[in-house]
């Protein structure tokens, strides 16, 4: 039962995306030309859309399909009939044509007709060779299906990066708001004669340490969004308007056991489905390319004109049809048949080693996705008590300070605490949401 589930969602999917290639085919033509221009407030769902639309990894895959699908159609050709038209006409020495005394010296010769060639019989060699093309083309709505998907978790990841570089900024931002009214106690303090110029120096070189980690964090985005353009194939050289990404950290969380999602990414991942579909077609490959031993046999008729024996007139030809059989064996061949059977042969054991190793290497994308979602869950919620502590403390140490049971030394180091609290709390939860996402796109969700 499970079996025929399987197939049904494997000719679902097949069928989605059939469609989904047609609608795509006028897509590249659309992408190829100029691009509709970014909107200012750039979320989630526009940054996937854009993607599906003009990524040139996606758009190489959906080309990937129509070569396969002339390459098929190229093999179908061999089965169906063939109709030619040929023609020869050749002039020579008038002594090349002496048939002897009281006969007409030709000068020319000339022929033309058209025939139709239909093939009886080839072993089912191309038959088979057709089976593994269709099979292939099949193969290939698959890998279009895990070209967009790996292309969508790219996109989600950078998408989160530009969160967490807008994130990491306002941390940096709010560190400097901190040490900036550390400094103006100081110097209000030194005014009043309750402190000393040392501590206010010690402000102003705090204060000054935080400057260039506000510099990398605005950098930071800079970058981040130009990596999220660059997937989502935005085709805009040179300066280009501001961009501004918009959103939260927000991705469904996945509640399985390791054991379950190992067994959804076997069921549900495009790859595998691809793989076992290659596999199918060297196996039918080397089918067709054992069966070329066999003779082709094919059915021939036509109709055919020539140059009348004693007329150069074109008029005067001689016409009449043609039907018949016609057979070739290659006998001998110098092994080359043999040749291509070890060649197939390789192949089928090569995409077989490449299909174990494409599930070892899910079954460890799966382990390790569901290994740091564990790990992300358990630092988020301790980088949330982390900043509580964090403000209470230096709630505290300011208090204490304002009442001389601390030094300025204390509240510095409570507003570095805060700082860094803040700064791991922000890692953690885009890590969280990373974690997530790579956790789906590992079981093929």
């Amino acid at each position: 039962m499970k079996i025929e589930e399987s197939r049904n969602m494997r000719h679902l999917t097949i069928v989605l995306l059939t469609l989904f290639s047609v609608f795509a085919a006028q897509s590249v033509v659309h992408a190829t030309g100029p691009q509709p221009a970014l909107p200012s407030a750039l979320d989630l769902r526009t940054a996937l859309s854009r993607a599906l639309e003009f990524n040139p990894g996606i758009q190489a895959a959906r080309e990937r399909i129509e070569e396969q699908e002339g390459i098929r159609i190229e093999l179908r050709a061999e089965i169906l009939p063939q109709l030619s038209a040929n023609a020869r006409y050749s002039l020579f020495d008038r002594n090349l044509g002496d048939r002897g005394p009281g006969m007409p010296v030709a000068d020319r010769d000339w022929s033309f007709g058209v025939q139709i060639r239909q093939m009886v019989y080839a072993g089912g060699a191309v038959f088979s060779a057709l089976q593994a093309q269709d099979l292939r083309r099949e193969a290939s709505y698959y890998e279009l299906q895990a070209t967009i998907e790996e292309v969508l978790f790219e996109v989600r990841q950078r998408f989160y990066g530009v969160l967490l570089a807008r994130a990491q900024l306002k941390v940096q931002e709010q560190t400097i708001e901190l040490l900036e009214r550390e400094l103006v106690d100081a110097r209000n303090r030194l005014e009043a004669g309750s402190s000393s110029r040392f501590e206010v120096l010690r402000a102003e070189v705090e204060l000054d340490n935080a400057q260039p980690g506000l510099i990398r964090s605005r950098n930071r985005i800079d970058s981040a969004l130009d990596a999220l353009l660059q997937s989502i194939g935005l085709a805009e050289f040179g300066d280009r308007r501001p961009v501004q990404v918009q959103g939260e950290f927000d991705e469904p969380d996945i509640r399985l056991s390791l054991g379950e999602a190992i067994e959804l990414a076997f069921d549900r991942r495009a790859e595998v489905k691809r793989s076992e579909l290659l596999v199918e077609s060297g196996d039918a490959m080397l089918s067709s390319q054992r069966r070329r031993q066999h003779p082709v046999v094919a059915a021939v008729g036509g109709y055919e004109w020539r140059k009348a024996f004693d007329s150069n007139r074109v008029g005067d030809s001689d016409g009449g049809w043609l039907v018949g059989l016609e057979m070739n064996w290659d006998l001998w061949d110098g092994h080359r048949t043999r040749a291509r059977v070890q060649q197939a042969q390789s192949q089928l054991n090569q995409t077989r080693a490449a299909e174990v190793d494409l599930r070892l290497q899910i079954e460890f994308q799966v382990r390790q996705a569901y290994l740091n979602l564990v790990e992300a869950r358990k630092l988020v919620s301790a980088a949330s008590r982390v900043v509580e502590r964090a403000e209470e403390s230096l709630r505290l140490a300011q208090e204490r300070q304002r009442s001389g049971a601390a030094t300025q030394l204390d509240v510095l180091s409570a507003q570095v605490a805060l700082s860094t609290a803040r700064a791991n709390a922000v890692q953690a939860e885009h890590d969280l949401t990373i974690a997530r996402a790579a956790m789906a796109y590992a079981i093929g969700q």
